[in-house]
């Protein structure tokens, strides 16, 4: 788009949104398909068959995969009917039974908590998803158990294969309380800080009131002004000399980021611009 590629620009989104081709709203699960457009069957949304003719989802189930679209999280919503049946199905991956079925499964789904595979890089966004959704507190609450139980100072200090510095590179942002979803776009969604202060370049963050109980985000400010969204971007954390200050609490603040105004963009919203 920058350059004037539209029509490169025009395919590529049209890529992008292919995701929708593979939503089953009869199980609420991404599921592969054959050729003429039916189903692949059986289905089991707990199945992995690592890198076989018939293994529809690579390193992972249809549990994990179905939640992978961290760029346009408001079109994913739009197929589960609304926020309500998102936020479901989404409580639902971290409580549902960890058991992976199949002969030959995937030896990188680790790190269970639920279906949720924080040993594995292609779910690390799906903690971030309640932005989306406007109830971003149940995402800091389980941001935070991950921080403070999946990793450690030992040799063994991280719950799967860290592929080039994914697993800690997940650790160093969600730590700072923010987290790049959206690839590309210059966009942080706000998670929930472990520390009381860090500094990063002229960047400067404060959560004096921090611990593991304090886990839950009451206010945000940048540079003194307050910030509702549940997101922020690059430009305003890294142009100049800037503050970032949360305002930590042991209770969810069910209000700060819920508003419609206060979730991130997504694809859906670009393709409705333009």
């Amino acid at each position: 788009k920058m350059l004037g590629h539209w029509d490169d620009y025009a395919y590529y989104l049209n890529r992008a949104d292919s995701y929708r081709n593979l939503f089953d709203s009869t199980t609420n699960f991404m599921r592969g398909k054959m050729s003429d457009g039916t189903w692949r069957t059986p289905f089991d949304p707990f199945h992995s068959n690592h890198y076989r003719p018939d293994d529809d989802f690579c390193e992972g189930t249809a549990w994990q995969w179905t939640f992978f679209v961290p760029h346009d999280g408001k079109g994913l919503i739009d197929l589960f009917g609304g926020k309500e049946a998102f936020v479901a199905k989404l409580d639902s991956l971290f409580i549902v039974s960890p058991e992976i079925h199949g002969d030959n499964p995937a030896p990188d789904i680790t790190g269970m908590i639920g279906q949720y595979a924080h040993g594995n890089e292609p779910g690390h966004h799906t903690l971030y998803m309640y932005n989306y959704a406007g109830q971003p507190w149940k995402g800091q609450k389980r941001i935070s158990d991950v921080l403070y139980t999946m990793y450690d100072v030992s040799p063994e200090g991280i719950c799967g294969n860290d592929d080039t510095g994914q697993m800690s590179a997940w650790y160093v942002f969600s730590s700072l309380g923010f987290y790049p979803v959206t690839h590309g776009e210059g966009v942080y969604f706000i998670g929930t800080p472990i520390f009381k202060k860090a500094v990063v370049r002229q960047l400067t963050i404060l959560a004096p009131n921090v611990s593991r109980e304090n886990c839950y985000i009451q206010s945000v400010w940048v540079n003194g002004v307050s910030c509702s969204k549940n997101w922020l971007t690059h430009k305003q954390l890294f142009t100049g000399d800037v503050t970032l200050e949360f305002e930590m609490g042991p209770e969810p603040n069910e209000s700060w980021g819920s508003a419609p105004d206060d979730c991130p963009l997504s694809m859906c919203d670009r393709l409705k611009r333009e």
